[in-house]
């Protein structure tokens, strides 16, 4: 998360063949959006030491990041500048892909999966999402590769660190050929790439994605259900346009309560 909120960049090793990558503390910045709210990155660990004790007493922290809420935007924003932050445009930094049909979508990793040469594998602790279990238990849908036949999402492991995120084409308990990700949304993580990919593959199949929205306890409030992960942008968005939120996970759903 602090990655995609542009806290830590990632920058290519000096081995570029290995995929490595290392993290830095990107510098001092802030987000502008409407109604005077702006969100600080990157900077020192506590960014207290950074701006005036006026601008200070407007700091809240939500989440992982940290916003300021001011009726005097252009003159926050001055302050900002004078002490050295970067200012990086609201389109930018919630820039999401390209829009396309689910079918474009899931078309171009079909297309990349199957220029790849096939190299039957039997490939130990191999996981796959079944496209066929119900949409709204994520967690049941994740089965170790036994029988299946087809083009699912995964997770395959590695020598070191957590398994990788990949697109799989199976047959029984051979991997045929795999692409790994992420592959052309390269501002993303793995993980944000994959379950964008598997919105396209529910709803290409006849089973898109669902949620529900349900009063909350208090007046103004929204209960909103989400039954599956969303890419870390989108999630990124919902922070922003909420002046409170809780974003969890459990073994049912995604809990999102909107204020």
């Amino acid at each position: 998360m602090l990655i995609a909120l542009g806290d830590l960049v990632e920058v290519a090793g000096d081995d570029l063949e290995s995929g490595r990558v290392l993290l830095y503390l990107a510098p001092s910045s802030f987000v502008e959006f409407s109604g005077g709210v702006f969100i600080l990155l990157g900077g020192y660990e506590d960014i207290r030491h950074m701006i005036p004790d006026s601008v200070e007493a407007k700091l809240t922290y939500l989440w992982y990041t940290r916003r300021l809420e001011t009726p005097n935007a252009g003159a926050i924003r001055d302050i900002l500048l004078d002490f050295g932050f970067l200012d990086l445009r609201s389109d930018f930094w919630l820039k999401m892909p390209d829009l396309e049909s689910a079918s474009e979508h899931l078309r171009r990793y079909d297309q990349a999966l199957s220029q790849l040469e096939l190299r039957p594998t039997v490939i130990e602790e191999v996981t796959i999402l079944d496209n066929a279990e119900d949409v709204r238990r994520y967690f049941r849908r994740w089965s170790p590769l036994q029988n299946q036949t087809g083009r699912f999402m995964g997770r395959r492991p590695q020598a070191y660190g957590a398994p990788l995120w990949c697109y799989l084409e199976v047959d029984n308990s051979n991997v045929l050929r795999h692409l790994d990700l992420p592959r052309f949304e390269h501002r993303w993580m793995g993980y944000d790439e994959a379950w964008h990919l598997q919105l396209a593959i529910d709803s290409s199949n006849g089973a898109p994605q669902e949620f529900s929205v349900y009063p909350g306890s208090e007046p103004g409030m929204h209960i909103v259900d989400i039954y599956a992960p969303i890419p870390v942008l989108r999630s990124m968005l919902m922070r922003v346009a909420s002046a409170s939120i809780e974003l969890s996970i459990n073994s049912a759903s995604a809990v999102a309560v909107f204020l």
